[in-house]
């Protein structure tokens, strides 16, 4: 299963950065993107990260699929399952644009969709679905899609 846990060190880290900025939940998507930005960072082909919340907004767990130069095939299943076994009460996916354009494209919006609907059942509410292209960012809850 793809989930990495948060190590001791990024826990640390998230804790400080937290403390600094005055927030400690992602109750925004400039506040997902500010922690997920160096995942991100030069990657030449699409990769998905799901960040797993606690109650209370914080992350308790991230897991990462890496995918070919324009998709990602997402294994909603393993997602799910990464979920449950974090004990996530939500979550947040975002994905990268290599091509540099932050547009969600047909299947983004049938897969943020597909999650919505199966988080819901599953009782991990899909906060927001963040698609990013080296600065720039689109939130499909922005959007209003979720």
């Amino acid at each position: 299963m793809p989930t990495h846990f948060m190590s001791d060190a990024a826990g640390q880290s998230y804790r400080r950065k937290a403390d600094a900025a005055g927030w400690r939940a992602l109750d925004n998507p400039e506040a997902a993107f500010d922690l997920l930005r160096p995942f991100f960072r030069d990657r030449s082909r699409e990769h998905v990260c799901a960040l797993f919340l606690n109650a209370e907004g914080q992350p308790c767990a991230m897991g990462t699929w890496a995918g070919e130069q324009g998709f990602v095939d997402l294994p909603l299943r393993q997602v799910f399952a990464s979920g449950l076994a974090a004990d996530a009460a939500a979550m947040i996916i975002a994905h990268n644009h290599p091509s540099g354009d932050p547009t969600p494209g047909p299947e983004d919006l049938r897969t943020t969709r597909d999650l919505a609907r199966i988080g819901a059942m599953l009782g991990i509410r899909l906060v927001d679905h963040l698609v990013i292209a080296g600065e720039r960012l689109t939130s499909m809850r922005a959007m209003r899609l979720i």
